[in-house]
């Protein structure tokens, strides 16, 4: 699919089409205990697979929901095997207060795998600490 996107035309493809959510799921399952993945990074990392220049934030959002949903949901057959969504950050190292369970289920999640959490602020959602040092490097 051809886009025109400000005043260039850019290459994009449909999410549905080329299967982003399991790429999405596959990079997800590839980050190891003590990594973290930012929305970013998966953004970054799909175009150079896909060849194309772009991928839509709010489309990636949708799918990483999907994919925590879906990891709960099949967490009582495959304890051990489930997509371990709750190491994927917001860009600012925020936790995402949608995925299952909320910002009290992710913290707990990423607790017991040695980060540390620091409290919300007013109405900001908590955050990993020093979470830059813990990102993972893709390519």
């Amino acid at each position: 699919m051809v886009t025109r996107w400000r005043s260039s035309t850019i290459n994009s493809v449909s999410p549905l089409v080329c299967g982003v959510n399991a790429n999405n799921q596959i990079l997800i399952r590839k980050t190891r205990k003590g990594q973290l993945l930012t929305n970013d990074i998966i953004r970054t990392a799909l175009p150079v697979e896909k060849k194309v220049q772009v991928t839509d934030p709010m489309t990636t959002g949708i799918f990483l929901k999907i994919i925590a949903e879906a990891a709960e949901e099949e967490r009582p057959e495959k304890i051990d095997k489930v997509t371990p969504y709750w190491r994927v950050v917001k860009p600012d190292g925020s936790i995402n207060v949608k995925y299952p369970g909320g910002a009290t289920r992710q913290a707990e999640l990423l607790e017991s795998e040695g980060h540390h959490i620091q409290p919300r602020i007013g109405k900001k959602a908590p955050t990993v600490t020093s979470f830059e040092e813990k990102l993972k490097k893709i390519g």
